[in-house]
């Protein structure tokens, strides 16, 4: 069976652009299904997500929900082969500055506006009427918004027959600048890896084959070196190396000894600091001051170096941001989140403290401690 790709649809496909705190690259795709439910109109239970880095300034990404029983569909259809995005192979053909492009298909169209290489606006219509009927709907929902003068217009193979009439359409609605092309040309000039959508393995890593290449040079460097120099020459500087070699090994003995020594004392310093009780007054003043404004805290159980909180606040997100950034904590979890009135969420997080030396200001507190009730408003 022939692999092929397969350009999804956008009545099936769901997109929204969200903007995330400063997070780091590995949980950006759990800050991204914690906002899923107030995006997405379906089950979220079944919703398979893919995302991209939108670019332009601020941390925002492009969020793609699909239904699982429907992606599981457009495999079948695929055999192996590449999902595509309308939008992502659209941003890849668009010029850098300001564009508006146009998705045009048999069953629907969509019009994507991108500026500086960034989406900044999208939209979709359902097709019911003719060509120029269906334009004329897809563009008047703008809502006011100016599109410019340029645009391209992208038609998948099913829709090859519109072309004509797409042309004449286009140019009756004043758009000066436009490209008629056909998705089937275009497809095998794409880099593919950057319009995919939901891959069956995980994307590579780019650094991994800038890793390759080096790796590649360096032998090839070394090949040209060695294919120029005689034995002789070789031997002699194997014998440099070697007497080389030993030199070090013999500075490193001793180096080794200190390294050991160091860890024996750094084990026993750690030892202290486990035995020693924290100062829960630091601990909750770090707690409340990283939390960040308009928060409450109403419980914290501090235990065996680390902690567990209920509060509440605007944005549950945002407070874990604040307190992953603080350099206070490690390993800051959020377990829950529930709305409780407008713009008040009650979550829970938990973490490690990471305070190296805390002071015994507090004899009175145990090391397991809990403390509970009204809390400390920000």
């Amino acid at each position: 069976m022939k692999r092929k790709r397969i350009l999804l649809s956008r009545l099936d496909v769901e997109q929204y652009l969200v903007e995330l705190p400063p997070l780091p690259e590995e949980k950006v795709g759990a800050a991204l299904k914690y906002r899923l439910p107030a995006l997405y109109p379906g089950s979220i239970e079944s919703a398979r997500i893919d995302f991209v880095r939108n670019g332009g300034k601020g941390n925002r990404y492009i969020l793609f929900v699909v239904d699982e029983a429907r992606l599981a569909a457009y495999r079948r259809k695929a055999m192996g082969g590449e999902l595509l995005s309308p939008t992502l192979v659209a941003k890849e053909l668009s010029p850098r500055g300001p564009w508006t492009s146009v998705s045009w298909a048999g069953t629907w169209a969509s019009l994507d506006r991108f500026e500086g290489g960034a989406l900044i606006a999208s939209r979709r219509v359902r097709r019911s009427g003719g060509v120029a009927e269906d334009l004329s709907r897809l563009l008047s929902e703008s809502e006011g918004e100016k599109y410019g003068k340029s645009a391209s217009v992208f038609v998948s193979e099913e829709a090859s027959g519109d072309a004509g009439a797409l042309e004449g359409a286009v140019a009756d609605l004043g758009i000066r600048e436009f490209r008629i092309l056909p998705l089937s040309g275009l497809l095998p000039r794409l880099r593919i890896a950057r319009v995919l959508l939901f891959p069956l393995r995980p994307r590579a890593r780019k650094a991994r084959g800038y890793a390759l290449v080096a790796l590649a040079c360096l032998d090839l460097a070394l090949s040209c070196i060695l294919a120029h120099r005689s034995l002789g020459e070789l031997d002699a500087e194997l014998s440099a190396v070697k007497d080389d070699y030993l030199r070090m090994q013999r500075r490193n003995g001793e180096t080794l000894r200190l390294v050991d020594e160091i860890a024996a004392s750094e084990g026993k310093y750690e030892k202290l600091l486990a035995e020693e009780a924290p100062d829960m007054y630091a601990v909750v003043s770090s707690v409340a001051a990283d939390t960040g404004p308009g928060s409450r805290i109403l419980g914290l159980i501090v235990q065996e170096g680390e902690f567990r909180m209920e509060a509440e606040g605007p944005d549950a997100l945002a407070a874990l941001s604040k307190l992953e950034l603080s350099g206070d904590f490690d390993s800051v979890k959020l377990h829950q989140s529930l709305p409780i009135a407008a713009g008040r969420e009650r979550f829970t997080i938990s973490g490690k403290w990471l305070v190296e030396s805390p002071a015994r200001s507090h004899p009175g507190v145990s090391e397991n401690a809990r403390i509970e009730g009204r809390g400390s408003r920000r």
